[in-house]
């Protein structure tokens, strides 16, 4: 039987329409193998959510479906806050089959958007998943507006303001300086109030040093807020200091450049609590301490005559 050209024509057309299919069907899904028509480009790869979100870092997520017509010999992640634009990413190197595969990113910015993707590469090239975003949680603002008072000589008072994404403000209370973290010093308050009275303490002879810290559920806020009252070095210690100057106007001459030089260094440990208490013991050592080098001298020139 002879063929109509029409026929053979339809016939190549139906031949050369089959082959397309084939080949589009085997580049898709990595399962279909046709002699001759292997995927043999780059891998195939997929990106999954990102997990374990705070405000500093994440966990990125991807797998590799079909490594191709060779081992993936790298494999990793980009990410950037803007898309399409990536200025960070990580990879690992070595012979790998499909599968997925992951990596904690740190270092990020807080409360914003994270665009990123996976990707691996082969022999043929590097495959890349569709991008995903992120949006990083954020840690509280600390407290504002944080203020202490005296009030009277038992009494203090604290006031605050609730710091941004706060959800409870943490103040932490000390006598012998700030306290240096959340677990320093003792518990004075954990709540979403914005004020305290605090009784029963002795303003006349102590200082009561109060650090306050916000918290929400990804953590504590970075910074903080500070303040303190009572009496900076204490009615003892100007005792102390009194009794200094009172030695350093004795006749001998080394006691007093001792006894000044212990007035100015108690005056710069003061300096750092209060200027006006700090300003007269500063020079008063000072000058106590030139007078006792010139009483020093003239006692030596006399005893040489």
């Amino acid at each position: 039987m002879k063929l109509s050209r029409s026929a053979i024509l339809s016939a190549l057309v139906a031949s050369l329409l089959l082959l397309g299919l084939v080949t589009v069907v085997s580049a898709a899904d990595p399962s279909v193998t046709i002699t001759g028509y292997a995927y043999t480009g780059p891998p195939l790869v997929t990106a999954d959510d990102a997990t374990n979100v705070a405000p500093n870092s994440a966990t990125l997520n991807g797998e590799i479906i079909y490594r191709g017509s060779s081992n993936v010999t790298c494999r990793g992640f980009e990410w950037g806050y803007e898309t399409g634009n990536y200025i960070a990413s990580w990879n690992e190197t070595g012979a790998f089959e499909e599968g997925a595969f992951s990596h904690n990113v740190s270092g990020l910015t807080g409360n914003v958007y994270v665009y990123w993707r996976a990707f691996a590469i082969n022999t043929q090239g590097q495959g890349n998943s569709m991008e995903l975003s992120f949006l990083t949680t954020a840690l509280p603002g600390p407290p504002t507006d944080f203020v202490v008072i005296g009030v009277g000589d038992t009494m203090v008072g604290l006031s605050w303001a609730i710091g941004a994404k706060a959800d409870i403000i943490v103040i932490r209370g000390s006598s012998n300086g700030y306290p240096s973290s959340v677990t320093d010093g003792y518990l004075v308050y954990s709540g979403n109030e914005t004020s305290l009275t605090i009784d029963g303490l002795n303003l006349e002879t102590s200082t009561y040093y109060y650090r306050a810290w916000s918290h929400n559920d990804y953590g504590y806020s970075a910074a903080y807020a500070e303040g303190y009252a009572g009496n900076p070095i204490g009615i003892p210690s100007i005792i102390f200091v009194v009794s200094m100057c009172g030695f350093a106007l004795w006749k001998k001459g080394w006691i007093r450049i001792l006894l000044s030089v212990c007035i100015i260094i108690w005056g710069t440990f003061a300096m750092q609590y209060d200027i006006k208490i700090a300003a007269p013991l500063l020079a008063l050592g000072a000058i106590l301490f030139i007078m006792s080098i010139m009483k020093h001298i003239e006692t030596a020139r006399e005893a040489q005559a």
